[in-house]
Protein backbone atom coordinates (compact mmCIF):
# COMPACT_ATOMS: atom_id res chain seq x y z
CA UNK A 1 0.00 0.00 0.00
CA UNK A 2 1.57 3.40 -1.05
CA UNK A 3 4.74 1.79 -1.58
CA UNK A 4 5.84 4.21 -4.69
CA UNK A 5 4.99 7.40 -2.10
CA UNK A 6 8.39 9.10 -2.01
CA UNK A 7 7.30 12.61 0.02
CA UNK A 8 4.41 13.08 2.50
CA UNK A 9 3.03 15.91 4.75
CA UNK A 10 1.45 14.56 7.87
CA UNK A 11 2.12 17.78 9.94
CA UNK A 12 -0.17 20.04 12.28
CA UNK A 13 -2.33 17.19 14.41
CA UNK A 14 -3.39 15.49 11.77
CA UNK A 15 -4.68 11.62 12.67
CA UNK A 16 -1.42 10.16 11.05
CA UNK A 17 0.71 8.26 13.68
CA UNK A 18 3.29 5.51 14.01
CA UNK A 19 0.92 2.96 12.79
CA UNK A 20 -0.28 4.94 9.48
CA UNK A 21 3.60 5.54 8.16
CA UNK A 22 4.40 1.66 9.04
CA UNK A 23 5.99 0.15 6.09
CA UNK A 24 6.47 3.23 4.27
CA UNK A 25 9.86 4.01 3.00
CA UNK A 26 9.59 8.09 2.30
CA UNK A 27 12.46 10.28 0.88
CA UNK A 28 10.95 13.59 2.09
CA UNK A 29 8.54 13.62 5.31
CA UNK A 30 7.38 16.65 7.03
CA UNK A 31 6.01 15.95 10.40
CA UNK A 32 6.23 18.95 11.85
CA UNK A 33 3.45 19.27 14.83
CA UNK A 34 2.21 16.00 15.05
CA UNK A 35 3.23 14.13 18.03
CA UNK A 36 1.60 10.91 17.00
CA UNK A 37 4.99 10.27 15.02
CA UNK A 38 7.10 9.15 17.14
CA UNK A 39 9.75 6.84 14.83
CA UNK A 40 11.57 6.68 11.44
CA UNK A 41 14.13 4.65 11.86
CA UNK A 42 12.19 2.23 8.97
CA UNK A 43 12.75 4.60 6.30
CA UNK A 44 16.30 3.82 5.60
CA UNK A 45 16.09 6.44 2.16
CA UNK A 46 15.20 9.26 4.00
CA UNK A 47 17.19 12.51 3.59
CA UNK A 48 14.86 15.51 4.59
CA UNK A 49 12.91 15.59 7.88
CA UNK A 50 10.90 18.13 9.21
CA UNK A 51 10.40 17.23 12.86
CA UNK A 52 9.92 21.05 14.28
CA UNK A 53 7.42 22.16 17.13
CA UNK A 54 5.32 19.67 19.08
CA UNK A 55 6.72 16.39 16.91
CA UNK A 56 6.88 13.12 18.46
CA UNK A 57 10.19 12.38 17.50
CA UNK A 58 13.08 12.14 19.53
CA UNK A 59 16.73 11.16 19.16
CA UNK A 60 15.55 7.78 19.40
CA UNK A 61 12.95 7.81 16.89
CA UNK A 62 16.07 9.10 14.41
CA UNK A 63 19.03 6.95 15.94
CA UNK A 64 19.10 5.15 12.60
CA UNK A 65 19.15 7.67 10.23
CA UNK A 66 21.60 9.36 8.21
CA UNK A 67 19.68 12.76 6.71
CA UNK A 68 21.40 15.18 4.29
CA UNK A 69 18.77 17.80 5.66
CA UNK A 70 16.84 18.03 8.99
CA UNK A 71 14.37 20.50 10.67
CA UNK A 72 13.83 20.48 14.13
CA UNK A 73 13.01 24.29 15.04
CA UNK A 74 11.31 23.92 18.76
CA UNK A 75 12.09 20.48 18.60
CA UNK A 76 13.81 19.96 21.98
CA UNK A 77 13.17 15.90 22.28
CA UNK A 78 16.10 15.42 19.67
CA UNK A 79 19.20 16.64 21.67
CA UNK A 80 22.32 14.51 19.26
CA UNK A 81 22.41 13.78 15.63
CA UNK A 82 26.25 13.16 15.25
CA UNK A 83 25.58 9.97 14.03
CA UNK A 84 24.62 11.73 11.23
CA UNK A 85 27.75 11.81 9.33
CA UNK A 86 25.72 13.09 5.59
CA UNK A 87 23.81 15.66 6.78
CA UNK A 88 24.65 19.27 5.21
CA UNK A 89 21.88 21.18 6.58
CA UNK A 90 20.40 21.31 9.89
CA UNK A 91 17.64 23.94 11.13
CA UNK A 92 17.90 23.70 15.06
CA UNK A 93 16.24 27.42 15.81
CA UNK A 94 14.69 29.05 18.96
CA UNK A 95 13.84 25.87 21.54
CA UNK A 96 15.26 22.94 19.83
CA UNK A 97 16.89 20.66 22.07
CA UNK A 98 20.90 20.97 19.96
CA UNK A 99 23.67 21.78 21.43
CA UNK A 100 27.14 22.03 21.01
CA UNK A 101 27.71 18.60 21.63
CA UNK A 102 24.56 17.74 19.98
CA UNK A 103 26.57 18.52 16.44
CA UNK A 104 30.30 18.43 16.88
CA UNK A 105 31.06 15.71 15.30
CA UNK A 106 29.45 16.78 11.97
CA UNK A 107 30.35 18.86 8.80
CA UNK A 108 27.35 21.00 8.16
CA UNK A 109 27.65 22.80 5.08
CA UNK A 110 24.83 25.18 6.34
CA UNK A 111 23.45 25.40 10.20
CA UNK A 112 20.32 27.76 10.93
CA UNK A 113 20.12 28.19 15.20
CA UNK A 114 18.17 31.36 15.56
CA UNK A 115 17.32 32.26 18.81
CA UNK A 116 18.78 28.93 20.22
CA UNK A 117 21.08 30.16 23.05
CA UNK A 118 22.43 26.61 23.28
CA UNK A 119 24.92 26.46 20.01
CA UNK A 120 27.21 28.76 21.07
CA UNK A 121 31.01 27.62 19.74
CA UNK A 122 31.07 26.96 16.31
CA UNK A 123 34.00 25.24 14.43
CA UNK A 124 37.22 27.41 13.17
CA UNK A 125 36.27 26.12 9.64
CA UNK A 126 33.10 28.47 9.79
CA UNK A 127 31.59 32.01 10.04
CA UNK A 128 28.77 32.63 12.05
CA UNK A 129 26.74 35.19 13.31
CA UNK A 130 25.26 36.46 9.79
CA UNK A 131 21.78 38.23 10.54
CA UNK A 132 18.81 37.13 8.56
CA UNK A 133 15.46 38.55 7.89
CA UNK A 134 16.20 41.26 10.43
CA UNK A 135 16.75 38.67 13.31
CA UNK A 136 19.56 39.85 15.40
CA UNK A 137 19.23 36.61 17.46
CA UNK A 138 19.83 34.36 14.55
CA UNK A 139 23.48 32.65 14.08
CA UNK A 140 24.12 30.97 10.30
CA UNK A 141 27.31 29.09 9.74
CA UNK A 142 28.30 28.93 6.17
CA UNK A 143 31.40 26.20 5.22
CA UNK A 144 34.64 28.66 4.40
CA UNK A 145 34.76 27.71 0.57
CA UNK A 146 31.70 29.04 0.13
CA UNK A 147 32.25 32.53 2.29
CA UNK A 148 34.90 32.80 0.03
CA UNK A 149 32.78 33.12 -3.54
CA UNK A 150 30.33 35.29 -1.66
CA UNK A 151 33.11 37.34 -0.33
CA UNK A 152 34.93 37.66 -3.97
CA UNK A 153 31.39 38.03 -5.40
CA UNK A 154 31.06 41.05 -3.11
CA UNK A 155 34.43 42.24 -4.15
CA UNK A 156 33.61 42.13 -8.29
CA UNK A 157 30.47 43.80 -7.51
CA UNK A 158 32.75 46.92 -5.28
CA UNK A 159 35.09 46.78 -7.78
CA UNK A 160 32.17 47.43 -11.02
CA UNK A 161 30.63 49.94 -9.03
CA UNK A 162 33.54 51.78 -7.89
CA UNK A 163 34.68 51.88 -11.41
CA UNK A 164 31.45 52.94 -12.94
CA UNK A 165 31.64 55.91 -10.52
CA UNK A 166 34.65 56.86 -11.33
CA UNK A 167 33.63 56.77 -14.74
CA UNK A 168 30.74 59.02 -14.50
CA UNK A 169 32.83 61.33 -12.04
CA UNK A 170 35.61 61.30 -15.51
CA UNK A 171 32.88 62.12 -18.11
CA UNK A 172 31.00 65.10 -15.97
CA UNK A 173 34.83 66.62 -15.39
CA UNK A 174 35.23 66.40 -19.84
CA UNK A 175 31.65 67.83 -19.57
CA UNK A 176 32.32 70.90 -17.61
Amino acid sequence: HMTKLRKLVAGYGCGIDDAGIFGLNLVEFDVKANNKVTNVNHMINLKKLNASFDCGIDDKGISALNLSKLYIDDNPKIRNINNMINIKTLNACRNSGITNQGINKLNLKRLYACGNSKITIFEQNRKCAYPIENDRECTICINKKQEKLKDFAFSLLYVIVFGFALGMIWLQSEND
